[in-house]
Parts: C-alpha cells; structure tokens; sequence
C-alpha cells in the first residue's frame, strides 16, 4: 500500500484518531463534573467543548509529530532528542492539566475520603501506566512487522 499524506487505512492514524477523540472525551467528562460532595452532579458549559477540542488536538499532534515522527524535516540525533524533549513536555504537561481537573472536582471533599480517592486514583494511575506500555510496545512490534514484511522493489517486478 502507497503511503500517501493521508493514509487513512494505517495502523498509526487508527491510534491517532482513537487516541485523540479518547484523551478529549476524558478530558470533556472531567471538566463536566461540577461537584462530588454529597452526590456527584454534571453539567455542560463552555469548559466541557473547549476542554475537548484543545486536549484532542494537542493527542492528535503529540501523536502524529512525537510519537510517529511526522513532519520531522530534518534528520539526526539532535531532532530525535528534541521530539523526545517535546513529547516529556507534552506528558507532564496532560499529568499537570489532568492533576488540576481532578483537584478542583475534588474542592468539596471531606478529608477522611480524601485518602480513599486519593489511593484510588492511584491505583488507577498504576494500571493505567501498565496498559499504556503494552500498547506502546505492540505499536513499536507492528511497525518493525511492516518494516520486515515490506515488499522490496526486487519483489514487485
């Protein structure tokens, strides 16, 4: 298959796209809280859609500049080093805003429950990192697959 500018079948533009609309409905759902204490209440505002598309956009543009190296002109160690400057940018950067959101759902809870929310958003954390190196390792796998199992020019004719 011909790698064209949009290569809409590719397996990186099914983890961007997914990746892009996931991280911007989580980040949609957390500004959506209003308030935990006494009983969890959603509401819909201007935060909710610009949360969405500004979080959206930046996975988007992570995903296909940092991670897949789109758009990288030029070659070299020192590209390589600055997209991976830009991409721990980027993550501490969602681990900050993320951190942020959660704090301020959290503005009216007591703080005897605050340890319990706390050791579960940890955990959560935990597993979550877990899940999200297997999937970086089975992208890294499926790239250096096509790489191997790429037709050479001696092959086509």
């Amino acid at each position: 298959m011909a790698k064209g500018k949009h290569n809409w079948l590719s397996f990186e533009w099914l983890v961007t796209l997914s990746s892009a609309l996931g991280m911007g409905g989580g980040a949609a759902f957390v500004f959506s809280i209003e308030s935990i204490n006494p009983a969890v209440r959603f509401g819909m505002n201007w935060k909710v859609g610009a949360g969405f598309v500004i979080v959206s956009w930046l996975t988007y543009w992570g995903c296909r500049v940092l991670l897949f190296g789109e758009g990288n002109k030029k070659a070299g160690p020192t590209s390589a080093i600055a997209g991976r400057r830009w991409f721990v940018g980027l993550c501490l950067l969602g681990f900050g805003g993320t951190a942020a959101g959660m704090a301020y759902s959290l503005r009216g809870i007591s703080p005897e429950k605050l340890s319990d929310v706390g050791f579960g958003v940890l955990l959560a954390a935990f597993f979550l990192s877990i899940v999200a190196a297997l999937f970086l390792r089975t992208i890294r796998f499926l790239q250096a697959d096509e790489k191997r199992n790429a037709l050479s020019p001696e092959d086509v004719s």
